[in-house]
């Protein structure tokens, strides 16, 4: 079930740029007409863009949360483990002086429930963040073609999306990094070994990858959703001026 949510995930992405693709040059060749037209198409694709990453999300949890494998990546130590006992490799000509932690995919089997639920909504959550953005165009076109630009619309979801970039985009690689972690020392931890015909001082733990804790921060989310917070002021003051402005001719109406 995973290779075909596999093959159907590609085949959508590959389905999306290829209408990128052919509004790009429909564009550029002048076929859509007026700006209108243009806007139109934009707005329509970004809906479309909206429901494929909402339904991936969902279809992605679905099959991460059922199926009997999960693919997940797994913080790692050890990835580049010591030489055997009376064994001569040949190096390149640089030489690996210490390693440290190492994501590495891997498909798994009777993971827990706790660490396929944080996975999968962490998977959810980065699909939804380009979702929401798909959305913030569409209303936005949509506004602009009915010549409300500064529309309350528009400022409430100029500040939703500010709040779920924030959310989605710091949140997700932390959902990961927690459920890769907590499967990293489900799968990758040794309750024993036994061995024979190696020195002591040697161990079989120097040859296998060792479970470790790696939870991911990324900053940029905090500088998008800044930056979306100002755009929502800016809209704040624009739909002020234009209320004023607008008070302004039907006051001079009246008097006229």
């Amino acid at each position: 079930m995973a290779i075909g949510f596999g093959i159907a995930a590609i085949a959508v992405i590959a389905l999306m740029l290829l209408a990128v693709a052919v509004f790009l040059w429909m564009l550029g060749r002048g076929l859509l007409g007026n700006g209108e037209r243009a806007m139109l198409v934009t707005e329509r694709l970004a809906w479309a863009a909206m429901a494929v990453f909402v339904g991936t999300a969902v279809i992605g949890a679905i099959v991460d949360l059922t199926s009997p494998e999960v693919t997940m990546e797994l913080p790692v130590l050890n990835v580049w483990p010591l030489p055997l006992p009376d064994v001569q490799v040949e190096a390149g000509a640089a030489t690996v002086q210490s390693t440290g932690v190492a994501l590495a995919q891997m498909t798994l089997e009777g993971v827990s429930t706790a660490t396929r639920a944080l996975w999968a909504a962490g998977q959810a959550l980065s699909l939804l963040l380009p979702a929401t953005v798909a959305m913030l165009v569409a209303l936005a076109l949509r506004e602009v073609r009915a010549g409300a630009p500064f529309s309350p619309v528009m400022l409430r979801m100029t500040t939703v999306t500010a709040a779920a970039i924030l959310v989605a985009g710091t949140g997700a690689p932390i959902l990961r990094g927690i459920s890769g972690s907590m499967a990293s020392h489900e799968a990758l931890s040794l309750g024993g070994a036994s061995w024979t015909g190696y020195p002591d001082e040697w161990m079989p733990m120097d040859q296998l990858p060792e479970p470790t804790v790696f939870v991911q921060w990324d900053f940029w989310p905090i500088g998008v959703a800044i930056g979306l917070f100002a755009l929502s002021a800016i809209f704040r003051y624009g739909a002020q001026v234009q209320t004023e402005r607008e008070q302004l001719r039907r006051e001079t109406e009246g008097l006229v």
